[in-house]
């Protein structure tokens, strides 16, 4: 395979079809698929077990701190007296054997004249109107429905940009004909766009639980706290650490792997008109067969992906000087016209700030996003003709079909002459 002129074609492509650059803006706008969450913990006088923490107070008692949202008891063990909560050393008087929680707070128990207990968080949730409390919640369920409906669309956007820019740039490398955007959506609402959802389901459902799984057993190790030694709970943080790391490490090489393979799935349904399971066959196929090019062409592109965000800083600050001037301008304009028609003291402050903010965000994001669609376009080009050039070149080993076994002529000729 020609690595140069599959390069150089898809440069042509980016600047002669300029219908293509659409899609890649909504591939680059729909392309980031999660968040990540770092919780981190930077006290080191504290306990924590099942999820909640306990903080020793020096001649008071102990303080337990709940997470934001924690339903259940907490379990303790009744020593006589007292109550030995496990995975501590901690004894409290045996006043009760358990505290439920619905919500998030801080329990304080001292030892100064009695028992003394500090809702906080609890204590003021409770303390809401009932109307007050209903209309959050109904904000919560809203919120959280509307997240869904958001995450439904940009998926189908997703899939219908992918699916049309890899049949677009495989139409126009048969044809030589350029289309216009509508019928590059109706290539993109197309069947083989579903198939896209459901092969990347297929694949990052189990995939992703087997890593939660040996997440899991890596973190077994820190078992070995329960016990009294110190030298065993070091020993298992440090076994947990290793095997965490190396499971880090696995997990980076098949994401990796996954997204390069990806590629040459969705081009197989995209361009061939194949199931999904086909697909994933016929992909592997190719890559398995082409390993050398397909290898080298990832290392190409991967360097496009090094490269391109120091290609982009540079205008980047410039948009950012570029975008607090405008900003800055719009702010004053608008607060101006405000003052002269409202005879309110914080309302032109208030507009003047959210114009002030929407215009530096939109003149920073739409030129980054339109540089980014320009990305893809070209990426998405390379491997669509990528896989052009080496699937004539690829070895199709056609499934096996059952055929049922020839009759015996000897029996077919006892059967002629009973019959005669």
């Amino acid at each position: 395979m020609n690595h140069k002129n599959v390069l150089k074609k898809a440069w042509q492509v980016l600047w002669r079809y300029k219908a293509l650059w659409l899609f890649g803006v909504l591939l680059a706008l729909t392309s980031v698929s999660g968040w990540m969450f770092l919780l981190n913990n930077n006290s080191e006088d504290d306990l924590a077990y099942n999820g909640f923490q306990i903080n020793l107070l020096p001649s008071q008692g102990v303080e337990i701190n709940f997470p934001s949202v924690m339903t259940g008891d907490i379990p303790v063990d009744s020593t006589g007296d007292s109550i030995l909560i496990p995975g501590t050393q901690i004894s409290i008087p045996n006043f009760v054997r358990h505290v439920n929680f619905e919500f998030g707070g801080v329990l304080t128990i001292t030892r100064q004249e009695g028992v003394e207990f500090e809702f906080s968080g609890y204590r003021e949730w409770m303390q809401l109107p009932t109307q007050t409390r209903n209309t959050l919640v109904t904000v919560l369920i809203v919120l959280a429905v509307l997240a869904v409906v958001i995450w439904f669309i940009t998926r189908v956007i997703y899939y219908v940009s992918d699916t049309a820019l890899i049949r677009m740039v495989d139409d126009f490398e048969e044809t030589g004909t350029r289309r216009n955007v509508w019928r590059g959506l109706r290539l993109g609402f197309s069947r083989p766009a579903w198939r896209f959802f459901l092969m990347d389901l297929l694949i990052d459902l189990p995939v992703g639980f087997l890593f939660l799984v040996l997440f899991s057993l890596a973190s077994m190790p820190l078992i070995l706290w329960i016990s009294d030694s110190d030298y065993l709970g070091t020993f298992g943080t440090l076994l947990a650490t290793s095997l965490g790391i190396l499971v880090l490490l696995l997990a980076i090489i098949t994401i990796i792997l996954l997204g390069l393979l990806k590629h040459f799935f969705h081009r197989a349904c995209a361009l061939e008109d194949l199931g999904v399971i086909a697909s994933i066959r016929r992909g592997v196929a190719v890559v398995r067969q082409h390993v050398k090019d397909v290898g080298l062409m990832w290392l190409v592109v991967s360097a496009i992906y090094i490269v391109w965000p120091m290609m982009v800083f540079p205008l980047f600050m410039l948009l950012i000087g570029f975008g607090l001037a405008t900003s800055g301008s719009m702010a004053l304009l608008v607060g101006g016209l405000f003052t002269l028609v409202s005879g309110s003291v914080v309302l032109p402050w208030i507009m003047a700030a959210l114009m002030g903010a929407i215009t530096f965000i939109l003149t920073l994001a739409v030129p980054l996003v339109f540089l980014e669609g320009l990305r893809a376009v070209y990426v998405s080009s390379v491997w669509t003709m990528t896989y052009r050039e080496l699937r004539p070149l690829t070895t199709i080993i056609p499934e096996a079909v059952s055929v049922p076994p020839a009759a015996d002529t000897k029996t077919l000729e006892a059967d002629a002459s009973a019959a005669a």
